[in-house]
């Protein structure tokens, strides 16, 4: 988990507004995803993007499968 927090980190020591999001599924079932960095004060369009991403993939399989939880 600690490796997986190194690469939202930047944005974080940085400043910069940031945006992740599901983009699909690796040939193992893994989820893939996106992050998203803009310059100071663009949260508004980061969301934008995000939100026309998510439309544009509404109908995909990957949408669909929930992840396995082991107990």
């Amino acid at each position: 988990m600690q490796y997986a927090d190194q690469r939202t980190v930047p944005a974080n020591d940085a400043g910069v507004p940031g945006l992740s999001l599901p983009a699909g599924l690796d040939a193992d079932g893994a989820p893939i995803g996106i992050q998203l960095l803009g310059p100071d004060f663009s949260e508004a369009d980061l969301l934008r993007i995000g939100r026309s991403y998510e439309l544009a993939t509404a109908d995909e399989a990957w949408r669909t499968v929930l992840p396995e939880i082991d107990r």
